[in-house]
């Protein structure tokens, strides 16, 4: 069996969603906003803006590829940048609202929300515009999942009413991407016909 060829050096991957291709629900969406311009005029660079003191929604779905490896874990994690400079200690607090359904499977009744805070690089404080990764739980149990092609329905979001100890940066941060990583273990799985 040929593995880890196409993919990466240590057989893991990320499923990239970026910020720009999700939906809003038209509530409690995240304002699109100006970041850059050429500073001669041009129309500029877009990012979706979320909130401090709100808890702004994007929403999502993913299908797992088929060279990832059945039953193994999945790390989401988000990429972003503070607006502006954040005093020590400030955190952002991201969060993921799912629901997973394996292919042929019924989803269950009730989703899963899981959340996370610590950023990296580990600075002292949030240097503005600075490209940050917050992992968000760690890690999500796919062992029972043995099939290809499950899919997860996903609502990201920034809690910004957690207060202090959790989400407790006193600006808004633009969302550049959110991932998952995954491990891949061959080229392509086992033939599927539907």
């Amino acid at each position: 069996m040929i593995r880890n060829i196409g993919f990466s050096d240590r057989g893991r991957t990320d499923i990239r969603i970026a910020g720009l291709s999700t939906r809003l629900q038209g509530g409690a969406d995240p304002t699109l906003s100006q970041v850059w311009t050429n500073g001669a005029g041009s129309a500029g660079i877009y990012m979706y803006e979320f909130a401090k003191d709100a808890t702004n929604n994007i929403f999502f779905e993913i299908q797992l590829p088929h060279e990832w490896k059945s039953g193994t874990t999945v790390y989401p994690h988000v990429h972003w940048l503070p607006k502006t400079l954040g005093a020590a200690g400030k955190l952002v607090q991201w969060g993921l609202e799912y629901m997973l359904i394996p292919f042929g499977g019924v989803a269950a009744a009730n989703s899963t929300i899981i959340t996370g805070k610590t950023h990296m690089p580990t600075d002292t404080t949030l240097d503005a515009l600075r490209h940050y990764v917050t992992s968000i739980g760690s890690g999500i149990n796919m062992s029972a999942i043995t099939d290809t092609s499950p899919m997860f329905m996903c609502r990201l979001f920034r809690d910004g009413t957690a207060g202090a100890g959790n989400d407790d940066y006193d600006d808004t941060c633009y969302l550049m991407e959110f991932d998952l990583h995954i491990e891949t273990w061959r080229l392509g799985d086992r033939v599927t016909t539907w």
